[in-house]
């Protein structure tokens, strides 16, 4: 994203605060970007946003991962950061 990483964090936050409700939201921010992470422990499902700092803005790492099931089913991983 061209946007910068407190702008691209407060996005992802909003959507996973809103969906909270029941679950464990881990919400930590360093100098060089934030972690979100959503987790339900009675789906064993976890999302998982990665903000980082880039050149141009802000590289988003998104992961989905579901305990218990084949790797090919439980894991979504998309990465993309502005072009420069």
């Amino acid at each position: 994203s061209a946007d910068p990483v407190d702008k691209v964090a407060a996005f992802y936050r909003d959507k996973l605060k809103s969906q909270s409700a029941g679950k464990q939201l881990l919400d930590n921010a360093g100098p060089d970007g934030v972690t979100l992470m959503l987790a339900d422990d009675k789906t064993d499902h976890t999302l998982s946003v990665l903000i980082e700092k880039h050149e141009s803005g802000a590289e988003i790492t998104l992961m989905n991962l579901t305990k218990g099931r084949s790797p090919d089913q439980s894991f979504f991983f998309a990465r993309g950061c502005a072009a420069s």
